[in-house]
């Protein structure tokens, strides 16, 4: 199975963590620490019990999808940051400039967020077998999204976010053709035709 994903840096310390891109969905979650049968991934489960800033919240969520896959996962919060391409993150600061994150290799240059997402818990079909850890929902607002938190938190200056799928990143690591995701708006640097838009409602 093919599918575009990135990865995000989450909890304190950070745990990196791998999520599709998902335009036809609003919920973000993946595998945490627990989670059986839920099949061997990029990262590691993430382990909520070792980050000092994660947060349980009441109840759960779920998706299933036209092909058969489905995941149930706890929800939850924690501080979050959307790794960079040639393999750095954006870390969010603090207003005195010292990294949310507690880690050198991070950026500090955003502000301090939290992130909505599920702690999955249960997975079939696809999901089980697919290389990243989980789904980055980036379909409409409310509560469950994770663009909205980071708009909201000031991370990001734009409700937007942007996909290139080639020509390859020239920033990417990776020999395949990967192109590049842009969350906040637009990057038009490396375009060689005009962007074309659509609104998600």
């Amino acid at each position: 199975l093919w599918t575009h994903y990135v990865h995000l840096y989450v909890g304190t310390p950070p745990q990196k963590t791998s999520v599709i891109v998902d335009t036809g969905s609003s919920k973000t979650a993946f595998v945490c620490a627990g989670c059986e049968a839920c099949g061997a991934h990029e990262s590691p489960p993430f382990d909520a019990s070792k980050s000092e800033t994660y947060e349980a919240r009441a109840g759960t969520m779920s998706a299933s999808y036209s092909e058969g896959s489905e995941w149930r996962a706890q929800r939850a919060r924690d501080v979050a940051a959307v790794v960079d391409a040639d393999g750095t993150a954006v870390a969010y600061a603090t207003k005195d400039g010292a990294s949310k994150l507690h880690d050198a290799a991070l950026v500090p240059d955003a502000r301090p967020v939290q992130i909505p997402f599920g702690c999955i818990t249960h997975q079939t079909n696809m999901f089980v077998d697919q290389t990243a850890n989980g789904i980055w929902g980036l379909h409409g607002d409310g509560a469950d999204s994770v663009l909205q938190a980071l708009f909201e938190g000031g991370a990001v200056g734009e409700l937007a976010f942007s996909l290139c799928y080639e020509p390859v990143d020239p920033r990417s690591k990776s020999s395949l053709r990967s192109g590049f995701f842009v969350v906040g708006g637009v990057d038009a640097t490396h375009h060689i035709h005009t962007m074309q838009f659509a609104e998600l409602k």
